[in-house]
């Protein structure tokens, strides 16, 4: 089993993510202008990352 640590870094233009092996999606958010765009792309990443699955808190 992988530690968190040992887990990548994905990076993203308007924030990078962690996924931790508990499945917690951990974001660092950049301090960058938000535009539609990066917002819209940001948003499939999301989805990508966490397999467009549905999370609840």
């Amino acid at each position: 089993m992988e530690n968190d640590s040992d887990n990548q870094l994905i990076e993203g233009e308007i924030a990078d993510y962690l996924l931790t092996d508990n499945g917690i999606l951990i974001s660092y958010s950049k301090n960058i202008l938000r535009t539609v765009e990066n917002i819209a792309a940001n948003v499939e990443l999301v989805k990508k990352i966490t397999g467009n699955r549905k999370f609840h808190c």
